[in-house]
């Protein structure tokens, strides 16, 4: 929102200049120079408005990148002092020893349901168990009888 903002500010400066005519006949020299480079004795309004907004766009964000360069120093270097001012608390160990468990056992759980969808599938699917009897069949480990019914149940 503020970028949007200071972009609607530049640009709503910058217009004017825009719309002016930027070059002026110069009758000693016989030829027409831009007029940032012109000599005036008191130059446009609308000159006088780009060169107060150029130098105050220098300076303004100068000043806030300044400003946001101190305060990320400022708040890293209490990060820094938060970190150090840490104490031992043995509550802690506990709750962080139950994590642990309950993290491990949750790895258990994903391994062990990885390893029973075979299961699954051979047990809720004719068609699954009829393939399974087949390739075993082929191999002449042993010899199933395949269902005649390829509906999954």
């Amino acid at each position: 929102m503020l970028s949007g903002m200071m972009w609607a500010v530049v640009l709503a400066l910058r217009l004017p200049l825009l719309a002016q005519k930027l070059l002026h006949p110069h009758p000693h020299l016989n030829t027409s120079l831009c007029c940032t480079f012109n000599s005036y004795d008191k130059p446009p309004l609308i000159t006088q408005l780009h060169y107060v907004v150029y130098i105050l766009e220098f300076f303004l964000l100068f000043l806030l990148l300044i400003f946001c360069s101190l305060r990320i120093i400022c708040i890293l270097r209490q990060r820094q002092l938060d970190k150090k001012q840490q104490k031992f608390r043995p509550n802690d160990c506990r709750s962080y020893r139950i994590a642990a468990e309950l993290f491990s056992m949750s790895i258990g759980f994903t391994y062990l349901n990885s390893t029973l969808d075979p299961v699954i599938y051979c047990f809720s699917s004719t068609t699954f168990q009829n393939t399974l009897k087949t390739s075993f069949n082929a191999l002449g480990i042993c010899q199933l009888q395949v269902s005649q019914q390829e509906n999954d149940q």
